[in-house]
């Protein structure tokens, strides 16, 4: 003695279930950021030239990178000024025109260095300066 209101849902999954939505309410991420936008802010560790090393953070934009953090070491770095771009053993060296080198190390997540020599690869290439 059964009775049903409407008619029952197809059964594939051994209960009865019905179908779900394909995607979800809100927009995918591909959709929601400008395809420009990565991650911009790194926590590093710098010495400009022979200088003291500084811990802080290291914040990348379009035209420049910011460099600030503890004991007032705070560094606007154009990326046009960058000379040369060289990475080894856990270091990344950038050459400046008018500037000491910049020695920049990792206190971020695993790879986050290789992440930003890329990026900073890539600015060199569209500039068309050298990058090593």
């Amino acid at each position: 003695m059964s009775s049903a209101i409407g008619p029952q849902p197809h059964s594939v999954y051994g209960f009865p279930a019905d179908s779900l939505r394909r995607y979800a309410d809100a927009a995918s991420p591909a959709d929601v950021h400008h395809p420009h936008m990565r991650r911009s802010t790194y926590a590093v560790w710098w010495t400009e030239g022979q200088g003291p090393r500084h811990a802080g953070k290291l914040e990348l934009g379009r035209l420049h990178a910011l460099l600030a953090g503890n004991g007032g070491g705070r560094i606007a770095l154009p990326l046009d000024e960058i000379v040369s771009i060289d990475y080894a053993h856990g270091e990344l060296r950038l050459a400046r025109r008018e500037a000491a080198t910049l020695r920049i190390g990792s206190l971020d997540a695993p790879g986050a260095l290789l992440e930003l020599t890329d990026l900073l690869g890539q600015f060199a290439r569209s500039s068309r300066f050298s990058a090593v």
